[in-house]
């Protein structure tokens, strides 16, 4: 596996190119809107030019859920084998992010994502305020470091969306961890800012500017 490779995710759908890697053990996906997307080495396929899959070593620990089945092809196996996250160092101190980037497919599209900058793995839920309440526009869980595009808004829309609130929870699974606060954080994304380029700055999540709002 080296830069330049491409590979599709096993986990989740989507893939791209390989531009670096963390460690030994986190590699760095472009997909094709040009985010670039750290993913363990175990959570992706590298496809050769024949387009044929081949897995990397700790994937080959495979089983058939019926002995009698017919053989497959590798690449037809269910996946039987999950390694634990890799933790990073500096990653047990909870931190999340709220970022706002430019639509790589129309200049009046936002995508709006929530980032896990950590270690622990997050029960995550994005609400917007709607009159005197809020309703519920994203939830899901976040394995540790990695980020979750969870809405693309129209610049027409942003006033919809000018007050957010997140809530985390954060654990680690089959992990002795240190107990960590529940965050509930309100966000306001002024429409203004929208209509500024200074708004959008460069950040360490992202290869396209962003507006980036830390949660915890």
């Amino acid at each position: 596996m080296k830069t330049g490779d491409k590979v599709r995710f096993i986990s989740e759908k989507g893939g791209g190119t390989i531009t670096g890697f963390q460690g030994k053990n986190t590699v760095l996906v472009e997909d094709e809107d040009g985010f670039e997307i750290p993913m363990l080495r175990n959570e992706v396929v590298v496809i050769d030019e024949e387009k044929e899959e081949r897995f990397l070593p700790k994937e080959k620990e495979r089983t058939l859920r019926d002995e009698d089945a017919p053989e497959l092809e590798p690449c037809e196996r269910p996946i039987t084998f999950r390694a634990k996250p890799v933790e990073r160092a500096g990653g047990n101190v909870l931190k999340a992010v709220l970022a706002v980037v430019h639509s790589v497919h129309h200049e009046r599209l936002f995508d709006l994502f929530l980032v896990n900058d950590s270690n622990y793995e997050l029960q995550a839920q994005l609400l917007r305020r709607q009159g005197e309440g809020w309703v519920v526009a994203w939830k899901g869980k976040m394995q540790p470091n990695t980020k979750q595009q969870v809405h693309e808004m129209d610049i027409d829309e942003v006033n919809d969306w000018e007050y957010l609130c997140v809530q985390l929870l954060a654990s680690k699974e089959e992990r002795v961890f240190a107990l960590q606060p529940v965050v509930s954080t309100e966000v306001r994304l002024q429409p203004i800012r929208y209509t500024k380029e200074s708004t959008f700055q460069r950040s360490p999540f992202f290869n396209l500017p962003a507006w980036v709002e830390e949660l915890c």
